[in-house]
């Protein structure tokens, strides 16, 4: 598959990304596409990102509401679960950031993406009030959902750092264009 430049093409780059496999790769396509933003096309364009963002946030957040529900409160598969819904909405604010669309639409798209992640964390941090160990707000307030703008923030899992409980400290780690950036979670 190369770069789109047609319409065609950027549907067919479209619903790969719905399916949701070979991400990576179609997005570095669709970054490098192109195409003559004309009337007729960009309102098209424009509603097709839209849904597709759309859909794929809330495909996201249905596997994240299915993660929380077999967590059964282990505090290690709610981490687990958080920190993968924010990459998820980290790859959906790198389609929202295609440089074939106009500043406006990115703009547009990019508040979808953030709008979500925010009132998602605002009833995440209200739901675990009722938690009155605290724990389960200071996980979530450590693993914010808002912190997705850059790109797979999270490289390591509880799972590959070896962590079965949460009486460890962890260091997680995300890059960033401006270089590493570490961050200590501790949870006891």
């Amino acid at each position: 598959m190369r770069s789109p430049k047609t319409y065609s093409q950027w549907m067919e780059c479209f619903d790969r990304l719905k399916e949701g496999a070979q991400d990576e790769q179609i997005i570095q396509l669709m970054k490098q596409g192109t195409i003559e933003w004309t009337r007729g096309v960009a309102e098209r364009m424009t509603e097709v990102l839209y849904q597709t963002i759309k859909f794929r946030i809330e495909h996201a957040s249905d596997l994240f509401q299915k993660e929380l529900n077999h967590s059964r409160g282990n505090e290690v598969l709610i981490a687990k679960g958080l920190l993968t819904l924010r990459n998820r909405l980290a790859l959906m604010y790198e389609v929202a950031q295609l440089n074939a669309f106009p500043k406006e639409v990115i703009d547009s798209m990019k508040k979808v993406v953030t709008d979500y992640a925010e009132q998602t964390q605002e009833s995440l941090e209200d739901s675990a009030k009722a938690d009155r160990t605290g724990r389960l707000k200071m996980l979530i307030k450590n693993n914010p959902l808002t912190n997705f703008n850059h790109k797979h923030n999270d490289s390591v899992s509880p799972e590959e750092n070896g962590s079965a409980d949460m009486n460890t400290n962890r260091e997680i780690s995300r890059d960033n264009k401006f270089g590493q950036v570490r961050r200590r979670v501790i949870i006891r």
